[in-house]
This record gives structure tokens, C-alpha cells and sequence, in this order.
């Protein structure tokens, strides 16, 4: 499988997607499904230890850093 370009999170569709969830006051429940298979343990462990990793991120308030583009139509000149 040919391997995409890095995207960064800001720029990710799932990003977009969960905007209303991960700004100001919101709250985020996450679910993690693992089986009781022997064959899916690997899976489910790294499942799990992700999981505990989400716990313990929290998000703080978060800025813009988009710069505002200069508009190039001229204004109208004053006669």
C-alpha cells in the first residue's frame, strides 16, 4: 500500500469533522473496542494503551494563527 503524505491534525478531514467537539467548554467521550480473542491481544493492548494516553490530554484554550490575506481589489479613488 502506497503510503500518504504526513497530514497534520489541523489540516486533517476527522480534524474538521470533530471542530465542535475539541473547542471551548465542549467534552469528548472516546470509545475503545477490544476482543477477547487470543489472535486480537496485540490489537487490543495498543488499543487500550492509547486509550490511557487520551485520558491525560487536556486541551487548553486554542488560538488562531491563520494570517489574514491582503485583499488586492483596489479601492475607488476619491475625486
Amino acid at each position: 500500500a502506497n503510503r500518504k503524505d504526513h497530514v497534520p491534525y489541523r489540516d486533517s478531514v476527522l480534524t474538521r469533522i470533530l471542530q465542535d467537539s475539541l473547542e471551548k467548554n465542549s467534552k469528548t467521550l472516546m470509545f475503545v473496542q477490544i476482543s477477547p480473542s487470543l489472535s486480537d491481544y496485540a490489537e487490543s493492548t495498543n488499543s487500550l494503551k492509547f486509550a490511557a494516553r487520551v485520558k491525560e490530554v487536556e486541551l487548553g484554550k486554542a488560538s488562531k494563527s491563520v494570517k489574514k490575506k491582503r485583499s488586492t481589489a483596489k479601492s475607488p479613488r476619491k475625486r
